[in-house]
């Protein structure tokens, strides 16, 4: 009876060690699954990702040649978005009426020099600094208000075709990517049909789905290469005319003041009698004696 009770008693002493022991290993393994199923979702995350841009490439291998024509028109219109960027809204700002506010006080002064000397300093500064170093040139020169506004025009127009250039491509390549799009799409439903009506009926459905896979990715390309170009060449546009439009009236600032204040004189010759000695001469008649005298007296010519 002892024995059988000592033989039990060992056997649940040995169980509890075994149990006790095993419970780490338990925890551990826990511990470790976590990590393991979020590795598990990461990489299942990944092969979609993956997937997308697999169907990508596998969309655009379908398309056949006309994918690499609007991939080009794509790159092109992407160079020109860039420069244009850089042009419009780095290189040139706004602030032209600001800017030739500073030369209202000397060019009422009549100080046409100075302000043709500052206008030429920061002529790389801003473009309203060319158009008025432009106008104070014309007025140094005793031009008169056509003169001056003729050369102030000459700068405001140079400026704008600066403003102007390689815009226009933008909506020309949006044409041409739609447009090759449409002529992708016509010669893959031309393969369809070729291959319906020459192939075998265990090749007819393959041909027709590869043509038809071909037909509706050009077009989507297409318009997706179209649809930023139109909105980069609206956009680029308003900016160019907003640009324009703050340059020209900044100049017709200055335009006003220096033909207000600064308009060629004819000189009187000298010995052309003013109206006062006229005047002077028929109601005095000494003045009139002493003018018939001066008269006789003069040298002729």
């Amino acid at each position: 009876m002892k024995s059988s009770l000592k033989s039990i008693h060992q056997s649940v002493l040995a169980l509890s060690i075994g149990i006790v022991s095993i419970f780490p290993f338990m925890v551990n393994a826990q511990d470790a699954a976590a990590p393991a199923s979020e590795a598990v979702a990461a990489n299942t995350e990944s092969v979609a990702e993956a997937g997308i841009l697999t169907k990508s490439l596998m969309a655009f291998e379908q398309g056949g040649t006309w994918m690499w024509v609007i991939l080009g028109l794509q790159l092109i219109s992407f160079a020109i978005i860039i420069e244009r960027v850089i042009s419009l809204y780095l290189k040139r700002k706004d602030g032209a009426q600001e800017l030739a506010d500073q030369f209202e006080e000397p060019i009422r002064r009549g100080q046409i020099e100075e302000a043709h000397a500052t206008a030429q300093k920061n002529i790389e500064v801003h473009p309203v600094y060319a158009s008025i170093a432009a106008g104070t040139k014309a007025a140094m020169e005793m031009g008169g208000k056509e003169e001056i506004q003729l050369q102030m025009d000459q700068s405001i127009l140079k400026e704008s075709q600066f403003l102007d250039q390689r815009t226009g491509f933008l909506s020309m390549l949006a044409n041409v990517g739609t447009l090759t799009g449409l002529l992708g799409t016509i010669v893959g439903m031309i393969k369809s049909f070729t291959a319906v009506a020459s192939a075998s009926a265990a090749e007819k459905a393959e041909l027709l789905s590869s043509g038809i896979a071909e037909a509706m990715n050009t077009t989507a390309y297409g318009l997706i290469m179209a649809i930023p170009a139109l909105i980069a060449f609206s956009v680029f546009t308003n900016r160019s005319n907003q640009l324009v439009e703050n340059l020209t009236q900044g100049s017709l600032k200055v335009f006003h003041w220096l033909t207000y204040c600064y308009e060629p004189t004819v000189v009187a010759d000298e010995r052309t009698p003013s109206k006062n000695t006229i005047d002077r001469a028929f109601n005095d008649p000494k003045a009139r004696i002493s003018s018939d005298i001066e008269t006789d007296n003069r040298p002729s010519i």
